[in-house]
């Protein structure tokens, strides 16, 4: 595994909601898949991403006054998710994920949802890139 290289680090192909589905949707996907972050589509396009803590939080605060009542995700959404494509370093991703306490990034291909990396893909590529054999010193 290359993990100067996003593509290798990313889960590709994730799983993604409309952004008028239900609430409710979006846990049982998150459940369903056990994932924490599901990007957010209208009309097939990218608009945002919502976490499992959001979705919690909006379900809580949903029930304590109408737990019938239907609540898109788009109405809890980000809509403002970090971006990258598929060819940005790594290390700067990784980066800016650790300076902005960022969870989760979309990596996007001409435009088009390619795939998405969360803190556990980082500690995922972290634990393969230490397990590698160091290198002999080399001579002075």
């Amino acid at each position: 595994m290359d993990v100067r290289r996003v593509a290798s680090v990313m889960t590709p192909f994730p799983y993604s909601i409309d952004a008028r589905e239900d609430l409710r949707t979006a846990r049982a996907m998150m459940a369903q898949h056990d994932i924490r972050h599901l990007p957010v589509m209208r009309e097939g396009v990218l608009a945002g991403i919502v976490s499992a803590r959001e979705l919690e939080v909006a379900l809580a605060v949903r029930g304590e006054r109408d737990p019938e009542a239907p609540l898109p995700v788009w109405a809890i959404c980000r809509r403002d998710p970090y971006v990258v494509e598929l060819d940005e370093p790594m290390a700067a991703v990784a980066d800016a994920m650790a300076n902005n306490h960022i969870g989760s990034v979309l990596v996007t291909r001409k435009g088009k949802l390619a795939g998405i990396i969360t803190t556990v893909d980082v500690c995922r590529a972290f634990a393969e890139a230490i397990r590698q054999p160091a290198l002999p010193d080399e001579p002075a």
